[in-house]
């Protein structure tokens, strides 16, 4: 009975520590540029409704992976993503924190450009000079 009660105990404290590790929202942003963007979503930026010089708020889920950094819908659809370029002060820190926001859903904040397609076109657009990718829970 003893054992029972040390294993209900134990489990309770382990279940505890990992509720609150888990809870902890990751955000990078740069101290740079800290200006609210508008909320958009990818719907108006493929249908060209969101000003190219506009900054813009977009929610999805980001990947950062050896030739796919990028945002993606809800539904992973490639042809609706937006590949993202950082700006310089997020670019030169240590990508080890992008690295745990990788298959999180994000909110990032930054230009698009529908002009440029990402690495080898495969992209509906890109997002450019991103200074703020914070996660969403």
């Amino acid at each position: 009975m003893v054992k029972f009660v040390f294993f209900i105990v134990i489990s309770f404290v382990l279940g505890s520590c990992k509720s609150s590790v888990s809870s902890e929202r990751i955000s990078v942003c740069s101290t740079d540029n800290m200006s609210k963007g508008v909320k958009t979503s990818f719907k108006e930026v493929t249908a060209g409704k969101v000003n190219r010089e506009q900054v813009v708020e977009l929610t999805g889920v980001f990947q950062y992976n050896f030739e796919d950094v990028a945002i993606y819908s809800d539904k992973g659809d490639k042809a609706a993503a937006l590949w993202v370029n950082f700006n310089e002060s997020i670019d030169n820190r240590s990508d080890s924190l992008l690295h745990r926001l990788s298959g999180r859903k994000v909110r990032v904040t930054g230009k698009i450009n529908l002009l440029d397609k990402g690495h080898m076109s495969a992209y509906a657009g890109s997002m450019d000079s991103v200074f703020c990718i914070t996660e969403v829970k």
